[in-house]
C-alpha cells in the first residue's frame, strides 16, 4: 500500500499541531529533522526486514557513446572527472590550446583497463602532452560493459537482478569489488555470463562474449525511506503507513523544541509528551534486541 502522506503534508500538519509557523522553523531545519526521523523509524523499526520496502523495477541501461571533457592525459593515462572508463572502449580524443588557437593533437585511443584514470594503446593520430592543452573525447563504450543510473533510488541492498522472464530469465551475478569487476574482461569462466557492480549510484554491468545481448533489465531491491527536499515535496513518504503517526509526533516535537529556542514560552503538550514516552520505549526495546542479535550485554 502506498503510504497517502506527502512531505508537504506532513509539514504543514506538524506547524499547524504545534500552533507555530514556518518562521519560527525555517525549512531548512524543518527539511533535517523529517529526514533524520523518516532513517530513525527506519532502523528502529526493523526496515531492512519489513517487505513494505521490497522494490521491483525495470532499469535502463545508459548510452553506448558519451562526450565529455578529459581531466587529465599522459603518455599511458586518460583521465575524467565523474564516472569510469570501460576496459576495451574506444576513445576518440581532440585537443586545442586553451586559450585559443588550432588543433594541437588528435587521435584514436584503445581503453586497456578501466577506471576514472584508465591505461590506454594509442591506436592511431598523435596525443600532446602540453600543459596549455584542453582535451575532449568521444567515448564509444565496450559492448561487454555498460552502466546503469540509480541516483534517483533510495537503496538499502540488491536482492536480485536479471533480464527475461519466465523459462528465459536470466540471472546477474554479483561482484563485490572494482578491482574484481575490471578484471573479468580477461578471465575466460566469465565469458558465458552476466555480471554487476553497484558503487553508490552507477551499477556496472558486465556481458560475457559468448551469451546473447541484454534485455529489459529487472532488478528487486531493499528501498529506504526517501528524503524530503524541494523536488519531492509533494512526493508520498515512502514509510509504511502505520508509522504515520509516531513520525508526526516526533518532528512536531523536534519543530516545538527549535521553536522554543527562539520562544521560551512554547511548550510540549502533555498528551505529545505522553506518547514520546512510549516511543523512546519502543527505540530502547529494538536497541536491547539488536545487541542480544550481536551478541552484547552493555
Amino acid at each position: 500500500m502506498k503510504n497517502p502522506l506527502t512531505f508537504a503534508q506532513l509539514d504543514y500538519l506538524c506547524l499547524h499541531q504545534g500552533n507555530i509557523n514556518d518562521q519560527d522553523v525555517q525549512l531548512p531545519d524543518r527539511r533535517i529533522y523529517v529526514n533524520n526521523t523518516t532513517m530513525k523509524l527506519y532502523g528502529a523499526l526493523d526496515g531492512i526486514n519489513n517487505p513494505f520496502y521490497n522494490v521491483k523495477g525495470v532499469q535502463t541501461v545508459a548510452a553506448d557513446q558519451e562526450v565529455l571533457a578529459l581531466s587529465g592525459i599522459t603518455a599511458t593515462t586518460i583521465s575524467r572527472g565523474a564516472g569510469i572508463f570501460v576496459a576495451g572502449s574506444i576513445v576518440s580524443v581532440v585537443q586545442w590550446l586553451t586559450a585559443g588557437g588550432g588543433a594541437t593533437g588528435a587521435a584514436v585511443l584503445l581503453v586497456t583497463s578501466g577506471g576514472a584514470t584508465a591505461h590506454y594503446t594509442l591506436l592511431s593520430g598523435a596525443i600532446s602532452l602540453a600543459a596549455d592543452t584542453t582535451s575532449e573525447g568521444v567515448v564509444i563504450k565496450s559492448f561487454s560493459q555498460t552502466t546503469i543510473d540509480v541516483s534517483g533510488l533510495y537503496i538499502k541492498d540488491i536482492v536480485a537482478m536479471y533480464d527475461g522472464s519466465g523459462a528465459s530469465k536470466r540471472k546477474f551475478y554479483r561482484v563485490r569489488s572494482a578491482e574484481q569487476f575490471n578484471d573479468l574482461l580477461n578471465d575466460p569462466l566469465a565469458s558465458d555470463g552476466v555480471y554487476y557492480y553497484w558503487r553508490g549510484d552507477t551499477i556496472d554491468i558486465f556481458v560475457g562474449s559468448s551469451i546473447a545481448a541484454l534485455g529489459v533489465i529487472t532488478m528487486e531491491y531493499i528501498s529506504k525511506p526517501n528524503l524530503f527536499t524541494d523536488a519531492t515535496a509533494n512526493n508520498s513518504i515512502n514509510i509504511p503507513p502505520e508509522q504515520n503517526q509516531m513520525l508526526m509526533d516526533e518532528v512536531e516535537a523536534q519543530y516545538l523544541m527549535h521553536a522554543k529556542a527562539k520562544n521560551p514560552g512554547i511548550t510540549i503538550p502533555g498528551d505529545l509528551a505522553g506518547r514520546l514516552e512510549n516511543y523512546k520505549a519502543i527505540y530502547d526495546a529494538a536497541a536491547a534486541d539488536k545487541q542480544k542479535a550481536l551478541g552484547r550485554n552493555d
